[in-house]
């Protein structure tokens, strides 16, 4: 530890000597030491002892520029004065750098340790100020682009948005690929990922088996456990009260009329039992259940598996998919999730009528009818009605 003032004094052979060591000494532990060097040079260079950080002073010899811990490498060093650990909240990040920033520089790269993940739109306070941090299509986030305990890398750009910092990446989340305002193929990939992830999904595949993450929709009942999601995402479940002997379930919060016709089950409920009327707080049952509780009742579109453990997924074999009905009165009365058989619409033909030719001969007369009946040859070869088409394995995802 050493340091001296740099002004070597006029003095007799042994003090000049001892002064010379000294300032040399201080020259190469780089003035280190607990308190300032004083006085102090412009782009001078300090061993701060006390905070363990190394220091130069500023060209106008003002201030003093942390370069760093002591005791690492320097690419460590300036690793470590551009990243930080958030502190704020879900799309409002604050983040502490050492050093402090006093000012942004254009292109300047920043590292930091999300706390949360983000929801949609989102802001970086970075010591300076608080501005909009944006994706990589220059547009507000959208969610998922950054997860929690995720390591964000995000550059500054003074011409976006007034000044943003725009996100290049967070370790574990999607990228914003493109401005999710430009088309409906333009979705940020935070989002399309999320649409591609969501549970009750239904795909066609080229396929002889599932792929990681789908289950085939053959109609099977699978666990209500292990499909936790895909449960979730298929299914409506609601409180209310259930009465022994009665067909009514009270006390229900917000039904509704889709569920007409669906499978329920629950404690009480006998099996087989489907919704046959919603009310404004109440569901009518086609069964009278056996048992009195308030209770969580399930209602299954696909149907209701063994009613307590499992669920049964879409059964799309050999079918084509046909959009609700809704109230649009195109195919009245039908069940959200049902199975609908193929027919053929009611239509009649026309034909012409006899022939009658009369003629008189000696008195007499003959009547001939040009007639024939019968019906007509049947056309085609199959016995239901559809265009051509490929097979492929129908798929939920889950």
């Amino acid at each position: 530890m050493s340091q001296h003032d740099m002004d070597i004094a006029n003095g007799p052979g042994l003090t000049f000597r001892t002064d010379v060591n000294a300032a040399l000494k201080a020259l190469m532990t780089l003035s280190s030491g607990a308190a300032t060097p004083n006085p102090t040079f412009p782009c001078q260079l300090w061993a701060d002892t006390g905070t363990g950080r190394l220091k130069q002073r500023n060209s106008a010899n003002t201030a003093w520029l942390d370069m760093g811990t002591l005791d690492s490498a320097l690419r460590d060093a300036v690793d470590s004065t551009s990243s930080a650990i958030d502190t704020g909240v879900a799309n409002a990040y604050v983040c502490a750098f050492t050093p402090a920033l006093t000012a942004r520089n254009e292109q300047q790269v920043l590292r930091f340790k999300a706390k949360n993940a983000n929801a949609g739109a989102c802001t970086l306070n970075d010591g300076v100020g608080t501005v909009s941090l944006v994706g990589g299509g220059h547009s507000a986030l959208q969610g998922g682009e950054i997860v929690a305990n995720g390591d964000c890398w995000a550059q500054w750009n003074s011409s976006v948005g007034g000044g943003s910092y725009i996100l290049l990446f967070c370790t574990g989340a999607a990228e914003q690929v493109a401005n999710a305002t430009q088309s409906q193929h333009a979705l940020p990939l935070g989002q399309a990922m999320t649409l591609l992830n969501q549970p009750g999904r239904v795909d066609w595949f080229a396929t002889m088996s599932p792929p990681s993450g789908y289950l085939a929709a053959y109609g099977t009942a699978v666990s209500r456990t292990t499909y936790a999601a895909l449960f979730a995402a298929i299914t409506a479940q609601v409180t209310g009260t259930v009465t022994s002997g009665s067909n009514i379930i009270s006390s229900v919060t917000s039904p509704q009329a889709m569920w007409v016709g669906m499978p329920i089950s629950g404690p009480g409920i006998p099996a087989g039992a489907t919704i046959t009327a919603v009310g404004a707080s109440t569901i009518t049952l086609s069964a009278n259940a056996t048992a009195t509780s308030t209770t969580t009742v399930v209602i299954c579109p696909f149907g209701v598996g063994d009613g307590s453990t499992t669920f049964n997924v879409p059964d799309a074999r050999g079918r084509s998919a046909r959009g609700w009905d809704g109230g649009a009165g195109l195919d009245p009365g039908r069940v959200f999730g049902s199975l609908q058989a193929d027919q053929f619409p009611a239509h009649t033909h026309t034909y012409g009528s006899a022939t009658f030719f009369t003629t008189a001969t000696g008195g007499g007369s003959t009547t001939v009818a040009a007639w024939s009946s019968g019906v007509t040859s049947p056309t085609g070869s199959g016995s239901e009605t559809r265009v051509k088409n490929i097979a492929l394995l129908p798929c939920i995802k889950y």
